[in-house]
């Protein structure tokens, strides 16, 4: 944070001695946007970066990207409304200048709206977004493991588990292979896989998976933590579900 302090305290020293029409300001505004939003300081993140979009031209080469970070900042506010409107409007101009300098960024772009609109419970928007998401990340062989989660997850809010354990069972495998074994988000995957399994009723295998997740979860964090804490309580559940239907 302290690197983060001295950046935005050099930028703004520069902002002070810079004549008002100097070249260098939009630069000035795009850093300090950035900065700010990386201290969480969303408000001000949106106070910069709406300075920038007032001066900047229409054909300037960062708006798309602009718009995108004003997008990102009231994502983070939980205004969903608003980041939507602004992810939208720099969807248009990559898509309207076929600007392939970004790919990845509109990726992400794609891959935040579709987990907005899952929060908003519009299910086949999400999909199509994540799928999109996907279709671009697919060419660069990066952060599938995430889009697949993703698409997973919109599966298992459709109630179609079959669908949904067949993307967490690639997302999880690709992240095996790329990320560190102390990454969280493969325990999260499992315990994804076990609650499709749960939901579709195949208590068995969701038994195996929670346990699983909770392995995962014990390397990472300590008996204390939530994660951990959860975990336990849905192997229990899904323990006493098998026992009862046993009963039965």
């Amino acid at each position: 944070m302290g690197r983060y302090d001295e950046a935005e305290t050099f930028c703004n020293r520069l902002l002070k001695e810079m004549p008002q029409n100097h070249e260098d300001i939009p630069k000035c505004y795009y850093t300090l946007g950035h900065l700010t939003f990386l201290k969480s300081n969303y408000d001000l993140s949106l106070n910069w970066f709406q300075k920038l979009l007032n001066i900047l031209k229409s054909d300037d080469p960062i708006l798309a990207d602009t718009y995108y970070s004003i997008g990102c900042a009231y994502q983070n506010m939980y205004y969903y409304n608003e980041a939507l409107q602004y992810y939208h409007q720099a969807l248009v101009i990559w898509e309207e200048t076929h600007d392939n300098n970004e790919p990845l960024q509109m990726a992400a772009c794609l891959n935040n709206m579709g987990c907005i609109y899952e929060i908003e419970k519009f299910y086949s928007k999400a999909l199509a977004c994540h799928q999109q998401a996907l279709s671009v990340r697919d060419k660069f062989q990066t952060d599938l493991g995430s889009s697949y989660n993703n698409i997973g997850n919109i599966y298992l809010c459709l109630g179609e588990y079959n669908a949904a354990i067949e993307n967490y069972d690639y997302a999880y495998k690709i992240k095996s292979q790329s990320h560190s074994s102390q990454d969280p988000s493969l325990a999260t995957t499992l315990k994804n896989m076990a609650l499709a399994y749960e939901e579709d009723g195949n208590f068995i295998e969701a038994l195996q998976y929670y346990k699983k997740a909770a392995l995962a979860f014990a390397s990472i964090f300590s008996t204390t933590h939530t994660y951990y804490l959860e975990i336990q309580e849905d192997i229990q559940r899904i323990a006493s579900l098998m026992e009862s239907k046993t009963i039965k």
